[in-house]
């Protein structure tokens, strides 16, 4: 965690709460959930009780849903409302392998299809929920999770996925997160995910040469063995070409079906047949019986974590059923012998890597482990046997890999956030073909010996995420159907994919109405564009029809003789012309022969210095120039298209808005659940807090005999009607019993409170006066001083003044100057309403000070708190607003002072560099040369100081 706060994340803005997104790595059993947002680290949220691995387990009761780890007790008691690894069913079909597989984990689950729209359904007490919903439920859940743990809105996220996802599995996903009101800014590979943070960590590490490793995982449902290489590449970000570190996934294999549940699974039927061999005399079998099943679920989970680390455990599990207990010693050994055959199938995953990879053992560095199976003793020692190392990678968080790769992507999609770019790539594992009629050219006459339908191969084994690819249809001109399909599916993906080869019918359609709306332009068949996005899913963005217009030479020569006149027009704009239209003369042979369908036709442009054809002093006719060339244009117009998935069920649009209600109206429901919860935990507490005050001594203090006498009755009727209809009362019966208790308590407590705060109000109402009379005292004494100008000398004074005398007087002038003239900083109207407000106060203070003194302690006060609170809110505003004023004027006082003192020091030097003496001719005196100076030249000394304004200020100076 640590590390992942120094990590890559610059945020742009400080103030974009909306800047945030988050990471789901949707487990089978439990999953983690990752946030990034401004000013927070890439970290793991926890939900409310403070757990990083959050159960992936929806619990549905009537008209109660319990999510994640709350929902784990309900679970064991109840296993007929709980719903587990929903993600290893969405998007597939009732008759799927995995869907079969589920069944046998969980055979008391109602699970069906729904013959309307052929998703599967769970039936339970009345109540129909297809698996799409419960998961986008829970996925509603963990949003709301990440939202109460980060502070901020999630509304976009990274979701991962195994990486043998097909096509209508992935979109189930999508389908999910939309329900449950997610924006997926990408379904990534859990594989690829655990590759991006093993190497976002190893950037620096990284040079030009591949480094190859593996990651092994070992999942709840499938194992998945990926070779990757990870080395420096450069990569296109925008218009910039950069170098930086690179992750290229090169092969995966799989086995979908094998997982720690049929490890456990195993366990689960020794203790099982152990338990009936203890019992024979059961008169039901154990499997049929839910309760138990679960039980002994939950402890064949709990013995095979242990057996990870320890060679020998105890299993124990009260009353199963009919009373019976079961206790059974457990080894390791035992396990190992039970699941020998199942450690032998992760030679395929591996192997099947090895030679898509192309990637020979010794060139792999290391071999790293994720997922909770990969603790399994056993399963390592196989995966060192088979892959030669004798030690194996355990350097990642094998929980947490997954969903910190993921948010690492989430706030690589996310504006607002930059992040150290780090390029993962992708494969497809499955080619992609596409099958489509053959069309016969049109002098094309023996088409019964060619095939109807011709085969392209779309997106390859391997191919890059993201990728895209086009396909043109020469000589299409009606509507056409087509087909794109898996083919050559992998051995060990077969059982998985089998019944879901076909990808998607297409069926474009408008080609003639198109065609006949051009019939001036020729068409060059139909293009289909295809993407494979980061997403690894397949889509159809966009059919178009291709068209060319070929103009003829009149119409290239209106063309260049409009270029050639907006080129003159923008010369002349900048000074390259005299702004006239050029003259072109054209000889009469050639207009002769010009016409809209010629392609000869010549024109000859005379520039404007030459003369004329008529004016030539000789017969020879003016050099042609060549035709130009025909214009050829190209357009596309858009096609409509239908893209009909049938790899898997796909409900409608209706479908989708009747879950989306579904799923609002029991979040009202919880709402309201919860909102009656509280009202009800409110009711108990305030009658507890009533019977204690009822009998507490200020509250006897200040009530009267037959005011508590009243207030008993009440409380003991609430109590009554609590113990025995509260815990089924509605949300408004328990309203109504709180405002009974309030109508009665409220008044009472208040009468209490006031008796015990109402002195400490009038010591700090005192507290207030005192400064207030302080505060009128100022306003009424304290005056700032103005400055006075400077007289200034009279008329001549000056020319008949020596240098000496000069500055005599000036120092006169200095030292009889009148006094500032004073000025009243408050106004006599301010004064006047504020010393009345003191006044008021003060006889205020005193009249209540001696009622409260001699009043009745079992009835109400003479006054309320919020009479004294008033009065000190009122001086405090006041004395806020005068003493701000006060500080206002002194500050502008003195600015005015130090202005007029810079003015004034600014004058005198300036009158002493005027009065410095001159040096005199021979013969003349220095006071004769400075009376001959005119008196014009002499400046006046003067001060001009600035006054300060006799209005009164604002308050908000």
């Amino acid at each position: 965690m640590i590390r992942v706060g120094v990590l890559l994340l610059i945020f742009f803005s400080s103030s974009c709460y909306g800047i945030s997104s988050m990471a789901i790595d949707i487990g089978n059993i439990f999953c983690k959930l990752a946030v990034v947002l401004p000013g927070v680290p890439m970290e793991i949220a926890l939900d409310s009780a403070s757990e990083r691995k959050i159960a992936t387990l929806v619990v549905i009761k009537k008209e109660k849903r319990i999510f994640g780890n709350a929902a784990l007790p309900s679970a064991k008691r109840d296993p007929l409302t709980a719903f587990a690894d929903l993600p290893s069913i969405v998007g597939k079909k009732l008759d799927h392998p995995a869907v079969k597989k589920y069944q046998e984990r969980y055979p008391y689950h109602n699970l069906n299809y729904n013959s309307s729209n052929g998703l599967l359904t769970f039936s339970i007490d009345d109540q129909h929920f297809t698996a799409e919903e419960l998961l986008g439920m829970f996925f509603e859940y963990l949003k709301n999770t990440a939202v109460k743990f980060s502070g901020a809105p999630m509304n976009t996220a990274v979701i991962t996925v195994p990486s043998y996802f097909t096509q209508s599995d992935r979109l189930a996903i999508l389908r999910v997160a939309e329900l449950a009101g997610i924006e997926v800014l990408q379904l990534m590979n859990s594989n690829s995910a655990v590759g991006v943070n093993y190497g976002v960590f190893r950037r620096n590490s990284f040079d030009a040469n591949p480094q190859n490793f593996m990651f092994f995982d070992v999942g709840y449902i499938g194992t998945t063995a990926t070779v990757v290489s990870y080395k420096l590449a450069k990569s296109r970000e925008g218009d910039i070409l950069e170098e930086n570190p690179h992750m290229f996934v090169l092969g995966v294999g799989s086995d979908p079906f094998l997982g720690t549940s049929d490890f456990i699974g195993r366990l689960l039927n020794h203790f099982v047949e152990t338990f009936k061999a203890s019992n024979p005399d059961l008169k039901t079998d154990v499997r049929k019986n839910p309760k138990a099943m679960a039980k002994l679920s939950v402890e064949a989970q709990r013995i095979f974590k242990i057996l990870s680390a320890n060679p020998e455990i105890y299993a124990s599990v009260e009353n199963v059923m009919q009373g019976r207990d079961f206790n059974l010693r457990v080894q390791r050994s035992e396990l190992e012998a039970m699941c020998s055959d199942l450690v032998e199938r992760i030679r395929k995953p591996v192997n099947t890597a090895i030679e898509a990879s192309a990637v020979p053992l010794d060139s792999i560095q290391s071999v790293i482990l994720f997922g909770g199976g990969t603790r399994v003793p056993m399963i390592q020692a196989a995966l060192k046997e088979l892959t030669g190392k004798s030690e194996l990678g355990k350097s990642i968080n094998s929980d947490e890999a997954a969903a910190l790769g993921a948010v690492y992507q989430a706030a690589y999609h996310t504006p607002g956030f930059k992040v150290k770019r780090f390029v993962a790539k992708d494969i497809n594992r499955i080619p992609v073909l596409v099958t489509f009629p053959r069309i016969p050219k049109e002098d094309e006459t023996d088409v019964l010996n060619e095939d109807p339908f011709i085969t392209r191969t779309l997106f390859q084994t391997a191919n890059p995420c993201p990728q895209k690819r086009s396909i043109t249809f020469n000589r299409l001109a009606k509507n056409m159907n087509f087909t794109i399909y898996y083919d050559e599916i992998p051995s060990d993906l077969k059982s998985y994919v089998e019944g879901s080869e076909n990808l998607m019918n297409v069926t474009i359609s408008g080609v003639e109405e198109a065609q006949s709306k051009f019939r001036n332009y020729s068409t060059r068949g139909v293009k289909a564009h295809f993407s494979l996005d980061h997403s690894c899913l397949l889509r159809l963005t966009e059919v178009n029809l291709l068209l060319d217009l070929i103009n003829d030479t009149t119409e290239a020569q209106q063309g260049a003789s409009a270029l050639q006149k907006i080129a003159d027009g923008i010369s002349s704009f900048f000074g390259g012309g005299t702004g006239e239209a050029t003259t072109q003369d054209t000889p009469d042979g050639a207009n002769a022969t010009t016409s809209e369908s010629s392609t000869d036709a010549t024109s000859t442009p005379t520039p404007a210095s030459a003369t004329t054809a008529s004016d030539a002093p000789t017969s020879e006719p003016p050099a042609t120039t060549p035709a130009p060339p025909p214009l050829k244009r190209s357009f596309v117009e858009p096609l409509p298209f239908e893209v009909n998935m049938v790899d898997g069920v796909v409900p409608s649009r209706a479908d989708m808005a009747d879950s989306r209600k579904l799923l609002r109206e029991l979040n009202a429901l919880d709402e309201e659940r919860r909102e009656t919860e509280r009202l009800r935990n409110s009711l108990e507490s305030n009658i507890y807090e009533s019977r204690e005050k009822s009998q507490s001594e200020p509250f006897t203090k200040h009530t009267t005999a037959s005011e508590r006498s009243v207030l008993d009755k009440l409380v003991s009727e609430a109590s009554e009607w609590y113990h025995e209809d509260g815990f089924t009362a509605s949300k408004k019966e328990l309203e109504g019993w709180i405002q009974k208790l309030a109508a009665v308590v409220a008044p009472l407590d208040q009468r209490v409170h006031n008796f015990e705060q109402l002195p400490f109000a009038l010591t700090q109402l005192s507290e207030s006066l005192s400064n207030a009379d302080k505060m009128l005292g100022i306003m009424k004494a304290f005056k700032i001083p103005q400055p006075a100008e400077k007289p200034t000398t009279p008329e001549g004074s000056a020319e008949n003044a020596t240098v000496g005398e000069g500055d005599e007087a000036k120092q006169n002038d200095s030292t009889t100057s009148p006094l500032p003239q004073l000025l009243h900083i408050f106004s006599e109207g301010e004064v006047k309403v504020f010393e009345g407000l003191v006044n008021t106060t003060k006889s205020w203070l005193e009249n209540s000070t001696a009622a409260l003194k001699i009043a009745d302690l079992a009835a109400d006060p003479p006054f309320t708190m919020l009479d004294v609170t008033d009065r000190v809110h009122r001086l405090a505003a006041d004395l806020h607003f005068y003493s701000t004023k006060l500080e206002n004027w002194r500050v502008a006082a003195e600015r005015v002072r130090a202005e007029a003192a810079r003015k004034a020091a600014a004058d005198a030097a300036t009158e002493q560099s005027t009065a410095e003496p001159t040096v005199a001719a021979e013969g003349q005196s220095p006071s004769e040369d400075a009376q001959t100076e005119p008196a014009t030249e002499k400046e006046p000394l003067t001060t001009n100081a600035t006054s300060i304004p006799e209005t009164t200020p604002r308050s908000d100076l």
